[in-house]
């Protein structure tokens, strides 16, 4: 997130008041050219105009910012290329998708508190976590993929509540976009495992034995 400083430059007039040792002089009366009432105008004028400056600069800086948030994850697109290559295969805590003889990229797992956790074979350079999205037919969810820092494979992880309609839409779904901002888009397909998986995590999230 970026922050936006504005510096407020005030003005102060300097009044030099030259003194002749003499009594000072009477007060002179207001003029009827209205000169007195003009330096006031101007100095109004003056408040004026800063005040009409500052909400210009707020909301140039406000149009900068959200230029940068109009990056989307397009999920759409995304379920529009084609599968990638790879089964899935399922372990006593998990179920993940990848190629053949070789490490899953990606694995579903249920989470703490009613929340599936998913994850992803990735490498994250920046300590920051990354923007996530996942989509399958008309759904979709988003989120952020977080470092998991306790795994050989450079991988990161991110949850969501069990249960989001994405996760029954990926129950029937033929492919799923598995996206992160940033890295090559990751498209698997539907299976049984799959659904057998959601629905556990499912079950233990509502609370079924």
């Amino acid at each position: 997130m970026k922050h936006h400083a504005i510096w407020i430059v005030s003005a102060t007039t300097l009044l030099t008041a030259c003194g002749s040792g003499e009594p000072d002089p009477m007060p002179m009366p207001r003029s009827e050219d209205g000169s007195e009432a003009a330096r006031e105008d101007v100095a109004d004028a003056g408040a004026d105009t800063s005040d009409e400056a500052a909400p210009d600069i707020g909301t140039n800086e406000d149009a900068r910012s959200s230029e940068g948030n109009e990056t989307q994850l397009d999920t759409e697109a995304a379920l529009a290329e084609p599968v990638s290559d790879g089964t899935w295969v399922t372990q006593p805590n998990w179920t993940g998708f990848g190629p053949p003889n070789s490490e899953a990229v990606f694995m579903v797992e249920c989470g703490e508190y009613g929340m599936i956790r998913l994850t992803r074979l990735i490498d994250i350079e920046s300590p920051n976590p990354l923007r996530a999205a996942i989509a399958a037919g008309e759904e979709s969810d988003k989120g952020y993929w977080k470092i998991e820092d306790t795994q050989k494979i450079p991988s990161a992880q991110f949850e969501l509540y069990a249960e989001a309609p994405v996760f029954n839409a990926m129950k029937d779904a033929d492919k799923i976009a598995v996206l992160a901002e940033g890295k090559p888009n990751l498209i698997v397909s539907g299976s049984q495992q799959l659904t057998q998986q959601i629905n556990s995590c499912q079950e233990k999230g509502s609370g079924t034995p």
